[in-house]
């Protein structure tokens, strides 16, 4: 190293101490040095601020192409967006359009002069229209709309033309190109006799209808029924069946129209027409088998349709067929609560609450039975109004034995003169009641009215049928209690021996002349073929606890509460066949559990107090003695009740 090089380097070192010096807050002793690190110090401020600007400048720049880039984004979400809703909105138009059903009234042409008047071509459309709506409103029934080949359901509507383009033009073309709707048009002219309305389905022929011109609302109104006939022919047979115009019933005139579906390629529409065809046949044509060869057609041709059940259950009923209306209205009900029952509407909750009624009086549950009739009362009318659970409220609580609730039920239906079938209902109504409460001078008193007041009220029923099965046995009963018994036999020798009342009633008959073998056998037939019913069993207990054979009795009260387990009477029965074998101990579990199924029944409360005394309980037995003198008792059960007291 030379010299210079020496000297060079000291004074880099010395400028390079300087600045340290300088950084540490202390000044060198050079003037030209303390300058040199005055400038540095300005160079490195000037390149901090430099920094500073570069450093905001890059991050607004980075802020404005992040939020550049969001907005891009965003306007790329918003565009896919719009073609998304575009797309859902063409394809549900598309699908609607492929989709409708729906009925549309075009403009009639009119006349100029009653267009001047206000009449234009509009306004009939939409008159018609009206009546249209009138008609489907007025038709209810259980069908659903969507098992319909041809439904417009309530999808009714004039159509209105548009001038250019329009969101209603282009859904409108869409549906006659791609979908089913059915298209009335039509026409009002004048001849020298009056006016002339012609009304055509989908441009075919038209239906014309002269009149007066005074007459154009009638006349719009036999236009409606033409197309709805023409459009709905189920509908409209329903509509002809059940005499929703006002007028006299037209029943015959649905007999062609269901014939005509019966004979469709659609077992659905098949099924519905037999439904039509045995319904006319119960209630119009007097003929009950008939009814039911078309209900069976029915399930044919539907095996899960819940009303044909329905239906079925509601003959078998009439003529007292129970195992088989009891097993029809349980398919019934099973059906009803399947996900898809296929029916609807405020029919079928009517006739599924009374199936539910008829449910629990084959089992005997009286109390249930009850419980559904308040529910029922709450229904809105349909159909059938709500008189008949007020009826099936007294008659549940005649077979629990509370007469008083009984008559309660029956005095709210004070029937007009005028109501000629609630009068037949009650009267009829009353020979049940008053036969299961024993009240046999009234059954001998009502039976008869019932018969003729049946016959006048529904005289399109097959009464000849029905009535010897389910109003004749109370009859004869009644005789054969009040003592004549050879003529409650001839009457009841005169009733079919397919009828499970009538055969049970037999029974009871042979019971009251002590022939006990007899009696037997009519019972024994009618509980094999009722395999789910109490009813025959617990009278044959009756019979054999009269006869002396208590073991019998009780092994025939133990068969009929193990088929109707919520039933009073086998328990009744039962509780005093242990009394009789000196078992009174084992007889108050029985009487117990009976109150919970007839909690008004003066003679188990008599019958409970016995079992209490001759348990040693004699305190208890005058609380059950005490209920029992409140409650009805017949005047042999009172002369007992006052012989124990």
């Amino acid at each position: 190293m030379t010299e210079e090089d020496h000297q060079s380097g000291r004074a880099k070192g010395d400028a390079s101490a300087a600045l340290l010096a300088a950084a540490l807050g202390r000044v060198s002793d050079n003037p030209r040095v303390d300058a040199l690190i005055e400038r540095q110090i300005a160079l490195a401020d000037l390149q901090i601020e430099d920094l500073k600007r570069d450093d905001a400048l890059r991050r607004w720049s980075l802020r404005f192409a992040n939020a550049s880039a969001v907005m891009k984004v965003a306007f790329e979400v918003a565009i896919a967006f719009i073609v998304l809703a575009v797309a859902v909105f063409i394809a549900a138009a598309i699908w609607n359009a492929a989709h409708d059903d729906g009925l549309v009234i075009e403009a009639f042409q009119v006349p100029p002069d009653m267009a001047a008047r206000g009449l234009t071509g509009q306004t009939v459309a939409s008159q018609l229209l009206d009546k249209l709506s009138a008609l489907q409103a007025a038709t209810d029934s259980a069908r659903p709309p969507t098992s319909y080949t041809n439904n417009w359901g309530n999808d009714i509507k004039v159509e209105i033309p548009n001038t250019g383009i329009s969101i209603g033009e282009f859904k409108r073309y869409l549906a006659a190109w791609l979908g089913h709707e059915t298209h009335i048009n039509g026409e009002v002219f004048r001849d020298a006799t009056g006016l002339t309305v012609t009304a055509r389905v989908g441009g075919g022929d038209g239906a014309s209808f002269h009149g007066a011109e005074t007459d154009l609302d009638s006349l719009l109104q036999k236009a409606a029924e033409s197309i709805y006939k023409r459009t709905q022919p189920y509908r409209y047979a329903t509509y002809l069946m059940f005499d929703l115009s006002g007028q006299k019933a037209t029943w015959t005139g649905a007999i062609p129209i269901f014939h005509r579906l019966a004979a469709d390629p659609s077992p659905l529409e098949r099924s519905w027409a037999d439904i039509g065809l045995g319904n006319i046949e119960r209630y119009n044509q007097s003929n009950l088998r008939a009814s039911q060869d078309y209900f069976h057609r029915a399930l044919e041709a539907n095996p899960r349709l819940p009303v044909a059940f329905l239906d079925l259950s509601g003959n078998e009923s009439n003529l007292e067929y129970e195992e088989q209306a009891l097993g029809d209205a349980e398919t019934m009900e099973r059906l009803i609560q399947s996900p898809d029952p296929g029916v609807t509407g405020l029919t079928i909750d009517f006739y599924h609450t009374e199936n539910l009624a008829l449910i629990a009086q084959y089992q005997g549950d009286f109390t249930q039975m009850a419980r559904i009739s308040e529910t029922g009362k709450q229904l809105p009318a349909v159909v059938d109004d709500v008189r008949y659970f007020w009826i099936a409220a007294a008659e549940a609580a005649a077979f629990a034995h509370d007469a008083r609730r009984a008559h309660a039920n029956l005095a709210y239906l004070r029937p007009a003169p005028a109501e000629v079938q609630l009068r037949a209902d009650l009267a009829c109504a009353g020979v049940l009641i008053e036969s299961s409460l024993e009240n046999d001078r009234a059954v001998t008193a009502l039976e008869p009215s019932c018969e003729a007041q049946q016959r006048k009220a529904y005289a399109s029923y097959d009464n000849d049928t029905i009535l010897p099965r389910d109003w004749l046995p109370f009859l004869a009963l009644a005789k054969a209690r009040l003592g004549d018994v050879a003529g409650g036999e001839r009457l009841i020798a005169t009733t079919p021996l397919d009828c499970d009342l009538c055969v049970r009633v037999r029974g009871d008959i042979a019971a009251l002349k002590h022939d006990w073998n007899g009696a037997a056998r009519w019972f024994a037939t009618v509980s094999a073929r009722t395999s789910h019913i109490p009813f025959a069993d617990a009278e044959w207990g009756r019979m054999l606890l009269a006869k002396g054979d208590l073991d019998g009795a009780i092994a025939k009260f133990e068969s009929a509460h193990a088929k109707g387990p919520h039933f009073a009477d086998p328990l009744e029965g039962w509780g005093v066949a242990l009394i009789l074998k000196s078992r009174s101990d084992l007889a108050l579990a029985k009487f117990e559990e009976a109150s919970k199924y007839a909690p008004s029944w003066g003679r188990l409360h008599l019958k409970w107090g016995e079992a209490l005394m001759w348990s040693g309980r004699r305190e208890d037995a005058k609380k059950q003695f005490a209920i029992a003198s409140g409650l009805d008792l017949t005047s042999g059960e009172r002369a007992e009740l006052n012989r124990i007291q």
